[in-house]
Protein backbone atom coordinates (compact mmCIF):
# COMPACT_ATOMS: atom_id res chain seq x y z
CA UNK A 1 0.00 0.00 0.00
CA UNK A 2 1.43 3.34 -0.96
CA UNK A 3 0.91 6.34 1.21
CA UNK A 4 -0.02 9.49 -0.69
CA UNK A 5 1.04 12.82 0.74
CA UNK A 6 0.12 16.12 -0.85
CA UNK A 7 3.15 18.20 -1.73
CA UNK A 8 2.97 21.83 -2.71
CA UNK A 9 5.65 22.96 -5.11
CA UNK A 10 6.04 26.52 -6.23
CA UNK A 11 6.87 27.31 -9.86
CA UNK A 12 7.11 31.01 -10.77
CA UNK A 13 4.60 31.99 -8.08
CA UNK A 14 2.17 29.20 -9.05
CA UNK A 15 1.54 26.51 -6.42
CA UNK A 16 1.16 23.03 -7.87
CA UNK A 17 -0.45 20.33 -5.73
CA UNK A 18 1.08 17.01 -6.69
CA UNK A 19 0.77 13.83 -4.68
CA UNK A 20 4.02 12.62 -3.18
CA UNK A 21 4.17 8.84 -3.35
CA UNK A 22 6.37 6.78 -1.10
CA UNK A 23 7.22 3.26 -2.24
CA UNK A 24 6.02 0.51 0.07
CA UNK A 25 9.23 -1.51 -0.21
CA UNK A 26 11.43 1.31 1.14
CA UNK A 27 14.03 0.30 3.73
CA UNK A 28 13.14 2.66 6.56
CA UNK A 29 14.22 2.22 10.16
CA UNK A 30 12.13 4.07 12.74
CA UNK A 31 13.30 4.83 16.24
CA UNK A 32 11.36 5.80 19.34
CA UNK A 33 12.06 9.06 21.10
CA UNK A 34 10.71 10.44 24.34
CA UNK A 35 8.91 13.73 24.01
CA UNK A 36 8.90 16.60 26.42
CA UNK A 37 6.27 19.22 27.16
CA UNK A 38 8.02 21.63 24.81
CA UNK A 39 7.48 19.18 21.93
CA UNK A 40 3.71 19.36 22.45
CA UNK A 41 3.53 23.14 22.03
CA UNK A 42 3.00 22.72 18.29
CA UNK A 43 -0.11 20.60 18.90
CA UNK A 44 -3.01 23.04 18.90
CA UNK A 45 -5.47 21.32 21.27
CA UNK A 46 -3.03 19.33 23.40
CA UNK A 47 -3.36 21.47 26.59
CA UNK A 48 -7.15 21.09 26.48
CA UNK A 49 -6.83 17.35 25.90
CA UNK A 50 -4.35 16.98 28.75
CA UNK A 51 -6.67 18.93 31.07
CA UNK A 52 -9.61 16.73 30.06
CA UNK A 53 -7.65 13.53 30.72
CA UNK A 54 -6.49 14.83 34.11
CA UNK A 55 -10.04 15.84 35.06
CA UNK A 56 -11.41 12.48 33.92
CA UNK A 57 -8.89 10.60 36.06
CA UNK A 58 -9.68 12.78 39.09
CA UNK A 59 -13.44 12.41 38.55
CA UNK A 60 -13.09 8.64 38.22
CA UNK A 61 -11.15 8.45 41.49
CA UNK A 62 -13.75 10.59 43.29
CA UNK A 63 -16.55 8.47 41.80
CA UNK A 64 -14.95 5.21 42.94
CA UNK A 65 -14.24 6.50 46.43
CA UNK A 66 -17.81 7.76 46.73
CA UNK A 67 -19.25 4.45 45.54
CA UNK A 68 -17.09 2.53 48.02
CA UNK A 69 -18.21 4.86 50.82
CA UNK A 70 -21.88 4.44 49.95
CA UNK A 71 -21.58 0.67 49.70
CA UNK A 72 -19.79 0.34 53.07
CA UNK A 73 -21.47 3.03 55.16
CA UNK A 74 -24.95 2.73 53.63
CA UNK A 75 -26.07 6.24 54.60
CA UNK A 76 -29.85 6.59 54.47
CA UNK A 77 -30.35 10.36 54.56
CA UNK A 78 -27.67 11.33 52.06
CA UNK A 79 -28.07 11.59 48.33
CA UNK A 80 -25.48 9.79 46.17
CA UNK A 81 -23.91 12.49 44.00
CA UNK A 82 -21.15 10.34 42.52
CA UNK A 83 -22.98 10.25 39.20
CA UNK A 84 -22.56 14.03 39.02
CA UNK A 85 -18.84 13.49 38.42
CA UNK A 86 -19.58 11.24 35.46
CA UNK A 87 -22.01 13.81 34.08
CA UNK A 88 -19.40 16.55 34.46
CA UNK A 89 -16.91 14.52 32.44
CA UNK A 90 -19.51 13.93 29.73
CA UNK A 91 -20.42 17.63 29.71
CA UNK A 92 -16.79 18.64 29.26
CA UNK A 93 -16.29 16.09 26.50
CA UNK A 94 -19.41 17.20 24.61
CA UNK A 95 -18.77 20.94 25.05
CA UNK A 96 -17.46 22.37 21.73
Amino acid sequence: MEKIIRRETKYNGHIDNKPLTIPKDIDLQLETKSISEVDTLALHYFPEFQWLVDFTVAATIVYLITEVYYSLAEPSGEMNISVVWCLLVLAFVMYP
